[in-house]
């Protein structure tokens, strides 16, 4: 090892830092004195890795950071098996190249430092440098299909080019290349590169195996399907057209649907005539970074279509079909087939280049002159079969696939105590389907044997499709990875981390069986799931807080991810919200404090800061901006953390600066997009976005309140005084403005002196949340929005969602109706369990396949342009964690850092109820339980915890008894 003064370098091979989805394997041998007696290594990698020591998996990560400010996750001696000797570290290191939602588009890089100390006090150090040797991962495909347009690359993994030993120390690296010290250049003004170390814990990874096997039967390949692979059949092409063309025979003239599968920008002609075109949208790529909008990112240019389709007359005998790709240098190729235009079937129909019935080609690539398809293209492809199609996902979904009652050999053996006696042996063709009776995010391993060139698709997804199956594309997002096996036994643990409830798995053998000895998922989390937080005899209220308190469990993992299975995306709701449930149930601030700041870091000069980060894209949703700010103001109140308060409120003062800006002559704020991309978001459900948005002034008007609660925290009264008489003037002009008395609503909005024709309870429990409505015009609404104080009477409409319900639910529970707050809860998430779901959905009741959001006025309707893959899994709808802790239990802070605690249950009615939460002098048990006739609550508070009891929500006969703390003074 080298002195302790060398200092670990940026690595990679230079020539390979841009490319898009890249694998590479480092390596280092070094030679210790003596095993440690302390040991820290500290790693990361734009944008992925995994690592090993020894021949032993240690750890994969990190944290999504920024460029400017990379983390590194820290292991220390008890995570390390070094030895006295030679020892070796490992590296499999990925980089996307593309920009998510979840980390920006950077060049690949890896760094990495170990410090050693032995017990006499010699410390040695080790980090990445030349001396590293490097190759580049063959056996991952590069040509892999995206997954979707937010997520990263399908896993196209061939064993059999994959050196093998090569983390143990013996194996032989000396023709691998030195590795090259890169320097990544910032964009203009950026201060200098600063790595910086992880300050919450490493996730934990716990292998869960399959609950039950879900069904089984068989995948068969369909006659009338073709592709060009271009890994194979175009190796090496260079930017510009690509040209194919060939015939497809038709024994008749009929009607067929032309399906046409690729993420590039291309056009198809049938018979000489154009049917499709797809291509670079101006108004889409707004919603990537700037220096990706020349650039392949997977199906962006499509805008988040995957395939696309024509309606054509085949004629009998053969029909022409030309296909140009206009930058095959970045596709991995693609898919053709016709189908019955009624029964959605593939029609086995025959192509040919030359007319020539059952050839073994299938396409002629033109190479032309003046648009070079590349050194090395064949004139010919080979027909594709069930081993060679290049597209997994749409593979399976174009197949026929069929149930049969009798599950292979083993299968039953590979879940939860299961029956019979293993391993599942797979014949060519068969699948099976299994369930692991809940959400879970990580990544799947295998234990595997089969024939050289065998391939395993391994089908994920969050539910089944309406067959049984798992949907292989669910809503234009690829759900397949693909295994091409070597000869023997082998353990296979995936790279890229996926989200699901069932794995199916499809051999394609060509003849022999394929075993698979075990079967499971790394899955990943903040330590082991906690017991419920919450206990109750209401059966429909406890079901209910289980699924939430699931999701929270699920969504919190590097940083408080929205949906784990889409986007794994940080966005400014879902992260408010998991932030809420972490404090509540793990009594943690770490996620939540370190999402607050990566926020603030993001601020403009203008006083923006995007939706989501850290993030390769550019997400203004103007609405969330100001929800940051009530975000800020709840975290303060429940921590009393000074400091944080002074570092954030300016940021909170600039963004209502921002907010501003947007206003009218009215003084109410305009939805006039004042850059590009923007979006309103609001709700999923349709709301009038057009003018004087009234959801948009209810939320300008709570961060208004919040920040001058932070500043009167801080000991700026003038400006809290300021903060709330703006906040006043706005909820005047609101109610004059947008308040119909006819109606006893409030509008959705007003455009010009045109109010909207639409009052959606969306709009209105913003408008309570926000305190837009007076006393009176509260009473008025909810009379409007609820027959009984069990039964609502609202019609939200379509794409009903539980993150508008979260603001219905904390304006209900300020209100004081807790009867109220409570019907939603169990009627809403409770019918979430009640449906099957193990975890909130993102929407719910779950949308139709194929339907899609209606129009909403005034909106583009997002980068998703109202087609999203809604997932089963999503933070934006965890409300209730926090909200039962806070009302129901009544543990919320009197002042900020609970100093004191304002304990002031609010039951409702309930009889019985008993509960944790947390505070930062530590949680607080609350019992509810019916004695004689009336309620008694007993709550145990943490000594030397002041307190204050309210007892305004409480029957005059309840009975009240507090363990532990100490009254506040008056």
């Amino acid at each position: 090892m080298a002195k302790r003064t060398d200092k670990a370098k940026w690595i990679w091979i230079a020539a390979e830092c841009h490319r898009l989805d890249s694998y590479l394997r480092a390596r280092r041998t070094f030679t210790l004195a003596g095993v440690p007696s302390e040991a820290r290594l500290r790693v990361t990698a734009f944008s992925e890795y995994v690592l090993y020591v020894n021949g032993r998996y240690v750890g994969c990560g990190p944290t999504p950071s920024s460029a400017r400010a990379p983390l590194l996750d820290v292991y220390t001696a008890e995570d390390l098996p070094l030895r006295r000797g030679r020892n070796v570290i490992a590296v499999l290191a990925h980089n996307y190249y593309v920009g998510l939602p979840r980390l920006p588009r950077l060049p690949a890089g890896l760094w990495l430092q170990l410090d050693a100390t032995y017990a006499n006090g010699k410390a040695e150090r080790l980090g990445t440098d030349r001396r590293w040797r490097l190759a580049l991962a063959e056996d991952f495909s590069r040509r892999a299909p995206r997954v979707y347009w937010t997520t990263g690359f399908t896993e196209v993994r061939d064993t059999r080019r994959e050196p093998q030993g090569w983390t143990e120390v013996g194996f032989n690296d000396r023709r691998w290349a030195k590795a090259d010290e890169v320097r990544h250049a910032l964009p203009e003004g950026f201060p200098p590169q600063k790595v910086r170390e992880q300050t919450a814990p490493r996730l934990t990874e716990t292998f869960v195996v399959p609950s039950r096997l879900a069904s089984s039967g068989w995948a068969k390949w369909q006659m009338g399907m073709t592709a060009i692979p271009f890994e194979f059949a175009v190796p090496n092409p260079a930017h510009g057209e690509f040209y194919a063309g060939t015939f497809v025979r038709s024994h008749r003239r009929q009607k067929a649907r032309f399906i046409f599968d690729c993420d590039e920008a291309a056009a198809v002609y049938f018979n000489n005539r154009q049917v499709i075109r797809q291509g670079y949208s101006e108004q889409f790529v707004h919603w990537l970074q700037d220096e990706e909008h020349d650039h392949y990112t997977g199906i962006h240019r499509g805008q988040g279509h995957r395939t696309e389709s024509a309606d054509v007359t085949l004629g009998t005998g053969w029909n022409s079909v030309g296909i140009v790709i206009y930058d095959p240098g970045r596709s991995w190729g693609f898919a053709v087939r016709f189908e019955d235009a009624r029964t959605g079937k593939t029609l086995p129909l025959e192509f040919s280049p030359d007319l020539k019935a059952a050839d073994w080609v299938d396409w002629q690539i033109i190479i032309d002159q003046l648009c070079p398809c590349g050194k090395g293209a064949l004139p010919e492809v080979p027909t594709p079969n069930e081993r060679t199609f290049p597209d997994p996902a749409y593979q399976l979904a174009w197949e026929e696939r069929t149930p049969t009652r009798r599950a292979p050999a083993g299968a039953a053996a590979l879940a939860a105590g299961g029956r019979g006696k293993g391993p599942l042996r797979l014949r060519d063709g068969e699948r099976v389907t299994y369930d692991f009776g809940d959400e879970r995010v990580g990544h799947v391993e295998l234990d595997v044997e089969g024939a050289p060139g065998a391939i395993l698709d391994v089908a994920w997804g969050e539910g089944l499709g309406a067959d049984g199956c798992v949907e292989p594309v669910r809503g234009g997002m690829r759900q397949v990875d693909r295994l091409i096996l070597r000869r023997g036994r082998q353990t296979v643990r995936f790279v890229n981390r996926r989200a699901l409830r069932y794995l199916e798995l499809v051999a394609r053998t060509g003849g022999d069986r394929l075993k698979v000895y075990r079967l499971g998922v790394h899955a990943t989390g903040r330590g082991t799931e906690p017991p419920a937080a919450i206990d109750t005899g209401d059966r429909r209220l406890a079901n209910a807080m289980r699924v939430v308190e699931r999701t929270v469990h699920r969504c919190l993992q590097r940083t408080l991810e929205g949906s784990p299975a889409r986007d794994a995306e940080q966005s400014i709701p879902a992260a408010y919200l998991l932030a809420q449930a972490e404090r509540t149930l793990y009594g943690r601030t770490d996620l939540g404090e370190a999402a607050l700041q990566a926020f603030a870091d993001d601020q403009r000069d203008d006083g923006f800061f995007r939706a989501i980060v850290p993030a390769g894209t550019v997400h203004t949703v103007p609405d969330w901006n100001l929800l940051w700010i009530i975000w800020l103001a709840d975290h303060v109140a429940w921590t009393g953390d000074r400091r944080l308060a002074k570092r954030l409120y300016p940021v909170a003062e600039k963004c209502l600066e921002w907010t501003a800006g947007h206003c009218g002559l009215s003084g109410l704020l305009e939805n006039k997009p004042r850059r590009s991309p923007w979006w309103l978001f609001l709700d999923h459900s349709p709301i009038d976005r057009r003018g004087e948005v009234t959801a948009w002034q209810a939320l300008w008007c709570r961060a208004l309140r919040t920040a001058a609660d932070v500043a009167e925290f801080l000991g700026d009264d003038q400006a809290a005084a300021r903060g709330r008489a703006e906040a006043d003037a706005v909820a005047e002009t609101a109610r004059a403005r947008l308040w119909d008395k006819a109606r006893g609503l409030f509008v959705d909005g007003r455009l010009y002196d045109n109010i909207s024709d639409t009052s959606t309870p969306a709009t209105n429990y913003y408008a309570l949340y926000g305190g837009l409505a007076t006393p009176h015009q509260a009473d008025q609404i909810l009379a409007n929005l609820w027959k009984t104080s069990h039964v609502e009477s609202a019609n939200w409409g379509p794409r009903e969602n539980p993150y508008v319900k979260s603001f219905a639910l904390e304006a209900l529970l300020e209100l004081g109706r807790a009867e109220q707050a409570l019907a939603m809860i169990r009627s809403y998430w409770g019918d979430m369990a009640k449906a099957g779901l193990s975890t909130v959905p993102e929407v719910f009741p779950l949308p139709a396949d194929g339907q899609a959001t209606p129009r909403q006025r005034g909106s583009p309707g997002g980068p998703y342009n109202g087609h999203p893959p809604w997932v089963l899994c999503h933070g934006c709808g965890v409300a209730p964690a926090a909200m039962v802790a806070k009302w129901i239990l009544g543990v919320r802070p009197g002042r900020p850092g609970f100093e004191p605690l304002h304990l002031a249950p609010m039951p409702g009615d309930l009889r019985r109820i008993s509960g944790r939460a947390w505070t930062p002098q530590g949680p607080v048990e609350i019992a509810i339980e019916p004695a004689r006739g009336r309620r008694k609550i007993r709550a145990v508070l943490p000594d030397g915890l002041s307190y204050r009891l309210d007892r305004r929500h409480l029957d005059p006969d309840d009975e009240v008894e507090v363990v532990g703390g100490k009254p506040a003074e008056a």
